[in-house]
């Protein structure tokens, strides 16, 4: 990571805390039109996992997507920035309604109310729209469709604190059986006996290999063949036949290189395409232990604040 990508970061993050309205529905179609389709720094697996592993933690879910795409790609400080980027003009902007929000009058003028509906009614059909291409790119089976349609009936009919932890975790034992079950089933199943001999005997079975350096047999079993080819192995001409072997040898050889080897192109990489920028454990293991302090130790100040009569300082208030 360097100031290149703290460059690219700022370069196409900077207006996205001005201009993603509508709530976390729609930032998702905005992110993805943005890194998914235009800039390609994440592929579309890699945004779905992003969305799901967001959503599974609590907070903003859209927040931390935009902050996961600038760290899985950039690093982690590209990732700081661009979580700023996204969330101070916001914060900004609800700091100044919250100390102006006693001058607002109780009726608001038409136009403001007219611009307000239309943001709403438009709100309205790009969530529509982020669900629509979510379903498209996560629901890839039946199995995941079946568990898209049960999980949004229950999300709707049920409002508890445990419904969405316990779709999810439900949701990802159901998937990991199903892609699983060939291979586990194999392995619980014994073999047949005979089965078993037959592969103890085929790897016991010596396969003869052709040797390049032996001589070809002579032509039609004549003398001149022979003097042939003592002839032209004298002269430094040997003619060495391909066999069959050495054939499909080098036809399987080729092709192995020509898949693990593809022709280079002069068009300019997808950053997806060059794996992604993953922290080692010591420094997840940090950044966790970080995020704890720094969110339990003003939790504690100002609850021990408040119980010893105190006054709270603003500035913890605004912290917290």
């Amino acid at each position: 990571m360097g100031v290149n990508d703290l460059l690219a970061v700022a370069r196409h993050y900077w207006d996205l805390g001005f201009t993603s309205f509508g709530g976390p529905g729609v930032h998702v179609v905005i992110l993805r039109k943005r890194f998914v389709e235009k800039l390609k720094w994440v592929d579309e697996r890699t945004f779905v996992d992003l969305f799901a592993l967001g959503n599974a933690l609590p907070g903003p879910g859209s927040t931390q997507l935009a902050f996961s795409i600038a760290t899985v790609t950039h690093g982690v400080f590209a990732g700081l920035l661009g979580f700023l980027l996204w969330s101070l003009p916001g914060a900004f902007g609800m700091a100044g309604l919250g100390f102006g929000v006693a001058r607002i009058p109780d009726k608001l003028p038409g136009i403001v109310l007219a611009l307000l509906t239309g943001l709403n009614a438009a709100a309205v059909g790009l969530i529509a729209l982020a669900a629509v291409q979510l379903a498209h790119s996560s629901a890839t089976d039946r199995l995941t469709l079946v568990l898209l349609w049960l999980s949004a009936s229950f999300g709707i009919c049920y409002h508890a604190p445990w419904m969405y932890p316990t779709l999810i975790a439900a949701g990802g034992i159901v998937t990991l059986v199903w892609d699983f079950r060939r291979t586990w089933w194999r392995a619980m199943r014994p073999k047949p006996q005979a089965q078993v001999q037959e592969v103890e005997l085929s790897e016991n079975v010596a396969v003869p290999v052709a040797r390049a350096e032996d001589p070809p047999a002579p032509v039609n079993g004549s003398a001149n063949g022979s003097a042939d080819n003592v002839s032209s192995h004298s002269n430094g001409h040997a003619h060495n036949p391909t066999t069959p072997a050495e054939t499909a040898s080098a036809s399987h050889t080729h092709s192995r290189t020509s898949l693990h080897h593809p022709a280079s192109s002069d068009s300019e990489e997808p950053v997806h395409s060059r794996g992604l920028n993953v922290v080692s454990p010591p420094v997840a293991i940090a950044l966790l232990l970080a995020f704890v302090l720094f969110l339990t130790v003003p939790l504690a100040t100002r609850a021990g604040l408040k119980n010893a009569g105190h006054r709270v300082p603003i500035g913890l208030d605004v912290s917290i």
